[in-house]
């Protein structure tokens, strides 16, 4: 964040100096009489205050409640700065463009990104941008709507009052560039994107040595389409600051999203040396991005050799465990979802699921036994018999659960089919009754005509 001035807004004031004035002002009221009195600067300017004291330093305190995630705070202190500016201008210590880059900042932090954009846009106008500063996204100033003519939507009806400043080129030079990086955050939330990005390319002289800051450029650029020139941004950034791990990540980010995967597992194997735990983090949103595409197969090597490098990273475990079995290797997942129940009970779930899928029903009634939660343990032995054609067990499991009305649509269905399959044809009736108006009454239906035949002639209603 850029620092408040005094003035001309060329010199910060001393955040040592004023660390218990800020506590002072940021509880409101009476505070900021107090941080009056015990300023030590002279007043300077037109209108002097009551004991010729020195104004506290607003921006200073509103900057710092900002950072504070107090809004509150800063609100009533730029308040107050609109109110001594009213009356005595410069003297208050500030200058326009500081006061709009501040106001710009509270709407910014408070969720307000449009009107922190208007305020910007307001500020330009009162900067002079130096020749070799691009200006083509420059706006077109306009005043703020009604709905935002709030406390501090007064600035423009107060502030253009200002008498002619004078700034060095040096003062122009810092004003522009902290124009340009808020403005380039505002447009990112709001969704422009490429004007982001433009903007933010305007205020590199302030972000340089900032990773944030080409963090955030380049996802500027990646949004808007334009993976080289995002790629080029990180690398710019990545050169001065070659081990940063939020750098790193992003970069992982950008080459997993535009598919290229080799590019970010080299980097992503740099950024796990720096930092184990990033890594597994980044290794986790790797893979679950390249599950996505066709890269199973590349994705399931990774897998095993992430396997050897984490051995107790229980995502990368489960997600090698999903791998195989979205192969149709289900051995292989099997006996990797038996492995992760040992430690894991609730793998014990998929566990069996995994071994149905192999043909393997005794293991799959074992692992089916070990399922921690009864309800879920119960509807699953459930479809492992009907998979079986074992309806008087699936009638002699789901039955009960029926009658304390806890089973979902396709459950009732499939208890009122094996009731058909047993003779059970009242309990199947109000089954299929309880379907009419569900997603599945079209199903429900066509088994109600079956049922109809059955009870006409049970004979031809056999199990089988």
């Amino acid at each position: 964040m850029v620092s408040s001035t005094n003035r001309s807004g060329s010199q910060p004031f001393p955040m040592q100096r004023y660390r218990s004035l800020c506590k002072r002002v940021l509880s409101g009221g009476i505070g900021l009489w107090i941080a009056l009195i015990l300023s030590g600067y002279t007043w300077k300017g037109k209108g002097k205050p009551p004991n010729e004291q020195a104004p506290p330093p607003y921006l200073l305190l509103a900057r710092q409640a900002l950072q504070s995630r107090d809004t509150k705070a800063a609100q009533r202190v730029l308040e107050a700065a609109r109110l001594c500016w009213s009356k005595h201008k410069q003297a208050c210590g500030f200058s326009k463009q500081n006061y709009l880059i501040t106001a710009g900042i509270f709407f910014l932090e408070s969720g307000q990104p449009q009107r922190a954009i208007a305020i910007f846009q307001q500020a330009q106008t009162t900067v002079a941008i130096l020749p070799n500063q691009k200006t083509s996204i420059l706006l077109r100033p306009k005043s703020l709507s009604p709905s935002s003519k709030n406390t501090l939507g007064k600035e423009q009806n107060t502030l253009d009052q200002e008498p002619k400043e004078r700034h060095t080129p040096e003062e122009q030079r810092h004003t522009a560039l902290s124009l340009w990086f808020y403005l380039g955050q505002a447009l990112y939330r709001v969704g422009r994107f490429r004007e982001s990005a433009e903007a933010l390319e305007n205020a590199e002289g302030l972000g340089q040595g900032i990773s944030g800051f080409y963090r955030l450029w380049s996802r500027a650029w990646s949004r808007a389409g334009q993976f080289e020139r995002a790629r080029q941004i990180l690398e710019k950034g990545l050169r001065s600051s070659p081990q940063d791990i939020g750098l790193l990540r992003e970069a992982v980010v950008l080459y997993a999203e535009a598919g290229f995967f080799q590019a970010a597992a080299q980097t992503a194997q740099k950024l796990t040396r720096l930092n184990e735990a990033a890594g597994a983090q980044v290794w986790l949103m790797l893979l679950d991005r390249m599950r996505t595409t066709s890269a199973s197969s590349q994705r399931l090597e990774l897998l095993e050799a992430l396997r050897l490098r984490f051995p107790h990273n229980d995502g990368i475990l489960v997600r090698r465990c999903v791998a195989w079995a979205t192969s149709q290797a289900h051995r292989a997942a099997a006996a990797c979802f038996a492995q992760m129940a040992h430690k894991r009970p609730e793998m014990a779930y998929y566990a069996a699921a995994a071994h149905l899928q192999a043909e393997d029903l005794f293991q799959a009634l074992r692992w089916n036994q070990r399922v921690p939660s009864e309800p879920r343990r119960t509807r699953q032995r459930a479809a492992l018999w009907l998979s079986q054609r074992a309806y008087a067990q699936v009638f002699a499991l789901l039955w009960p659960m029926w009658e304390k009305r806890v089973l979902q649509e396709v459950e009732r269905y499939r208890l009122a089919y094996s009731a058909l399959q047993i003779g059970r044809y009242k309990e199947a009736s109000a089954l299929l009754r309880s379907l009419r108006k569900t997603p599945i009454a079209a199903m429900g239906r066509g088994l109600e005509t079956i049922l109809v035949r059955c009870q006409q002639a049970p004979w031809l209603c056999v199990a089988h």
